[in-house]
């Protein structure tokens, strides 16, 4: 799902939290939210009426993102997943849901240390995070899943994520390996290049927050693609990844036809080069 900044009066980088919906309807009520989270476009959202960019915007300066060493082709390899059946009692989801982030870590870790990252693995809580979660507590109609940069941790309350599913365990992988993929990017010092400069308006904040959560997208899908037809994960999932996308475009998250772009390419990607959102041309990023 999203980051979101607020830049300080000095241009300090706050460790964002990251949010998604697949599952449930987002109304216009999510324009409260955004101040301290964004919704996910690899989630089911309607349309959130927005101002337009502005005609013949700048280039956003993204030469930070130059040869950063985890975008430099790093192979990404094929694991097989030991995953338990799913079922949508809690205590059968959770146990699904562990697993899943155990295969997370077994998948990223070596291409984490290839990059020259500590692999630190986010922690994963399995409720709302009530009372614990350094970036607050966001609304069912908000979020289903979401990823906290202040504590490391991924927020996976299996009641939300089961509450409208259509029994696709695709779904949840996406879900999952995108709210680790936003982790992968902070382990790897993305999110402080996306996040640690200022920008010049709102405008090019949503610009950047739209490659930042494409790329989620995308390493969603590599990691979709490593595991699919490997151990206990069915080959189908592989093809279905990018249909998980559904409801309206965020100006924020991208379209959903990019966002279902992107986690293709992870999937048919052998690589991480194939998430270099950074380097891609405006079209490919863009909202509409």
């Amino acid at each position: 799902m999203g980051i979101f900044r607020r830049p300080g009066g000095d241009g300090s980088y706050r460790v964002p939290v990251v949010g998604i919906v697949l599952f449930v309807a987002v109304g216009v009520g999510i324009a409260a939210f955004v101040v301290d989270a964004v919704v996910s476009a690899t989630r089911s959202v309607v349309s959130v009426a927005t101002a337009p960019e502005p005609p013949g915007e700048p280039e956003l300066d993204l030469s930070a993102f130059d040869d950063h060493p985890f975008l430099a082709g790093l192979p990404v390899p094929r694991t097989e997943c030991a995953l338990p059946a799913f079922g949508h009692d809690p205590a059968t989801v959770t146990a699904y849901y562990a697993a899943v982030v155990d295969c997370l870590n077994a998948v990223w870790r070596p291409v984490l240390l290839a990059a020259g990252f500590e692999p630190v693995p986010p922690a994963a809580v399995f409720s709302t995070g009530d009372g614990t979660s350094e970036c607050g507590t966001p609304a069912e109609t908000q979020a289903t899943a979401w990823y906290c940069g202040a504590d490391g941790a991924m927020y996976l309350p299996p009641e939300r994520l089961t509450a409208g599913d259509s029994g696709r365990v695709d779904q949840h992988l996406v879900v999952i390996a995108h709210e680790y993929g936003h982790h992968v990017q902070a382990v790897a010092g993305l999110a402080e290049l996306a996040w640690g400069g200022s920008w010049p308006d709102r405008q090019a904040e949503y610009r950047i927050s739209r490659r930042y959560e494409l790329q989620a997208d995308c390493l969603a899908g590599l990691f979709v693609g490593a595991v699919a037809g490997r151990g206990s994960v069915p080959a189908h999932v592989a093809s279905g990844a990018p249909d998980t996308v559904g409801g309206g475009s965020v100006d924020t998250h991208g379209s959903l036809l990019n966002s279902s772009r992107w986690i293709g390419r992870g999937v048919r990607g052998d690589t991480t080069a194939a998430c270099d959102t950074w380097s891609a041309p405006e079209e490919e990023v863009s909202y509409r």
